[in-house]
Parts: structure tokens; C-alpha cells; sequence
């Protein structure tokens, strides 16, 4: 008896984590605006440095997968994202945090030797006051995160 309860008990566990996993992940993915980017290509592809942080990259490639469109013959996108960096600073009473982000995109068109580079800098940050969790700054990280991507949206 006591085999099947903890069992049981192990199995109620790993559902809890799995779907507070996953609503976190709903949760950046509500905030992050819905509006589609086109681009007059066939094919797109992403490339992130690895310096970038992995719940930036999982935005960044949500982002990506879910708002940048083709409607093009010919052609690619390529979407390098580099130069990731976070500052951290102590202010009065608080934290603020400062994001930057390089993104270069590079389009290729083989049927007329076209290609085209556009280049964007983006700078976000947030602050928090009083006395906070780790958790809370976490939540401030993750808001200065989606406020990034959705900054990149607006200026594509």
C-alpha cells in the first residue's frame, strides 16, 4: 500500500512541474505582441549566439517561428542575433536591468544578385523597488525580455 501512494504521490509530483512549466511558457507567449512581420522571401532561418540566456532564446525563437512570415518566389532571411549583454545595477532602494541585443538580418535573392542588411540595436530595462523575492526580479527580467522582442516587432 504504501508502494502505490508514493507512486502515486511521485506521478501528482512530476505533473505539477510540468504544467507550471508550461504555464510559464503560456504565460511570455500572451505578452508577446501577435503582429506578423513579412518579408519577400521563400525561406527564413535563425541563428542566436550562445552567450544569449536560454529564456531569451526560447522567446526569441517563439517570436521567430510565430511572427516572421514569407510571402515571397525567392529568396532568404537569415536572423543573426549577437552582441547579448545585461547589466545589472544597484539603484535607491532596487535593481534596474538593462538589456541590449544586436540583430542582423541578411536577405538573398539568387535570381537577381540581390541581397540586402539591415541592422538593429535594441535597449530595454526595468526596474523593481522595495523589498523584492528572487522571484519577483526573475519576473522583471522575463518582462524586460518580451518588452525587447516586442520593441524588435514594432521596428521591423
Amino acid at each position: 500500500m504504501n508502494l502505490l501512494k508514493n507512486r502515486v504521490l511521485l506521478l501528482f509530483s512530476i505533473f505539477l512541474i510540468i504544467s507550471s512549466c508550461n504555464n510559464s511558457k503560456m504565460q511570455f507567449n500572451k505578452n508577446i505582441s501577435s503582429d506578423n512581420v513579412y518579408f519577400d522571401v521563400v525561406q527564413k532561418n535563425i541563428f542566436i549566439d550562445d552567450l544569449y540566456p536560454s529564456s531569451l532564446n526560447e522567446k526569441l525563437s517563439f517570436f521567430f517561428n510565430k511572427n516572421i512570415k514569407t510571402n515571397g518566389l525567392d529568396g532568404i532571411a537569415i536572423f543573426y542575433f549577437k552582441n547579448y549583454s545585461k547589466e545589472e545595477i544597484t539603484i535607491d532602494n532596487g535593481k534596474k536591468v538593462i538589456l541590449k541585443i544586436s540583430l542582423l538580418i541578411e536577405i538573398k535573392k539568387s535570381s537577381n544578385n540581390f541581397k540586402k542588411i539591415l541592422e538593429y540595436n535594441l535597449e530595454e530595462f526595468g526596474q523593481i523597488e522595495g523589498n523584492f523575492s528572487l522571484s519577483e526580479y526573475d519576473n522583471l527580467i522575463e518582462d524586460v525580455e518580451v518588452s525587447l522582442i516586442n520593441r524588435l516587432i514594432n521596428n521591423l
